[in-house]
């Protein structure tokens, strides 16, 4: 449990939407837990989730840049904690 104003932070292994076709990347993305982790789908999950203002914050490429990274942060409201606690 985060406290109010609490951020969550998450980091995700870039899908084919980013255009690499590393080996390495289609490897880390055959697993089918992997395979519909589009940046859209990770913020709606985060909003369907009840965070405050996901957002990606930052793409780099890692592992000597044989795979892309992308960077989620969201937080916690001090309403949606309120919320809770009653």
């Amino acid at each position: 449990m985060l406290r109010p104003g609490g951020l969550f932070c998450l980091l995700d292994f870039a899908g084919p939407e980013c255009g690499d076709f590393s080996l390495l990347a289609r490897l880390i993305h055959s697993s089918r837990h992997l395979k519909e982790n589009s940046e859209e789908r990770i913020l709606s999950l985060l909003l369907r989730a009840k965070f405050a203002d996901p957002k990606k914050v930052d793409e780099r490429g890692i592992l000597f840049g044989h795979v892309r990274a992308k960077y989620y942060q969201a937080s916690v409201s001090n309403a949606e904690q309120q919320g809770h606690s009653s």
